[in-house]
């Protein structure tokens, strides 16, 4: 079942994986946290790199409004926040990275990529278990009593 509180996303991407994990035939219900973490990890990650692709457009339009003004207070502001953005960019960027780590990770435990897929084995049909105790539906064989 998908986690209460999954939305956006993170709602997204749990459909995703849940889709190639049953095809891959690894899906298990005991990798729900795992792949709850993975799920609100990515979202987090998306989230990280919109504000890093708004923060480097809004670098390039400070750009060319610095290059237009003349009023050397109004340049000193837009270096303030040229200056601040640049400091966002430079967070994001290492936020990206490790989220990027973080989120190949998860993908490596989930068995979601090349060299994980390698490591993972997935029954051909369903199994059926041995009866462990098949042994005991068959009487003993009887020897004869000592006399």
């Amino acid at each position: 079942p998908i986690p209460v509180g999954l939305i956006g996303p993170a709602l997204a991407e749990w459909t995703r994986m849940v889709v190639r994990l049953e095809a891959a035939k690894t899906l298990s219900t005991v990798d729900d946290a795992a792949l709850y973490q993975y799920c609100c990890l990515f979202a987090e990650t998306e989230a990280i790199l919109v504000a890093h692709r708004t923060n480097v457009a809004l670098v390039d339009k400070l750009q060319l409004v610095i290059d237009k003004l003349k009023d050397g207070d109004q340049i000193v502001e837009a270096i303030a926040q040229l200056v601040q953005l640049k400091k966002l960019e430079v967070k994001s960027t290492a936020q990206l990275r490790q989220g990027h780590m973080a989120l190949r990770q998860y993908l490596v435990e989930l068995g979601m990529t090349p060299a994980a897929r390698g490591r993972v084995k997935v029954p051909d049909g369903p199994e059926t278990a041995a009866d462990p105790f098949a042994e005991f539906d068959t009487p003993p064989n009887k020897s004869p009593s000592p006399s």
